[in-house]
Order: C-alpha cells, then sequence, then structure tokens
C-alpha cells in the first residue's frame, strides 16, 4: 500500500542529516564507492531520481542502522 511508504528525503535529512540526492547514492550502490546499504528493503521510486525516492516506513530504521554503520567506518 502506498501509506506504508515515506518519503526517503524526509528520512535522509532527518535520520541521517544528509540531503536525498546524496544519501540516495547509497540506496542501489550503482555509483563506484558507495556500497548498497538498501539490498533487501522496500523502496519505491527510482535512485537516480531522488525526489522520487519511497521508503517503506518498517525499513527505515534498518536503513538509518545500517547508514550510522557505514558511516562510523569512515
Amino acid at each position: 500500500m502506498t501509506h506504508d511508504y515515506v518519503s526517503f528525503g524526509d528520512v535522509a535529512r532527518s535520520r541521517c542529516g544528509e540531503q536525498a540526492q546524496y544519501a540516495s547514492r547509497y540506496i542501489d550502490g550503482n555509483l563506484p564507492g558507495y556500497p548498497a546499504l538498501g539490498e533487501g528493503l522496500r523502496f519505491q521510486g527510482d535512485s537516480r531520481d531522488y525526489h522520487s525516492v519511497k521508503i517503506h516506513r518498517d525499513d527505515v530504521d534498518e536503513f538509518c542502522r545500517r547508514w550510522a554503520t557505514h558511516k562510523a567506518t569512515l
């Protein structure tokens, strides 16, 4: 259901402290140097069009956990 998805941009800004255009690069890891932190999680939209991306509300915490773990290794 559509209402089960929330704006990835809102999650990126509020939970990751990052703009959606940068955080969306970590969804599928299609760019060199960016791991696929969204693997196995539910997304709608195309990560190349970061304005359109939504993430399933039940996957937000897991994406943010992966984000924090990755950032801690840098």
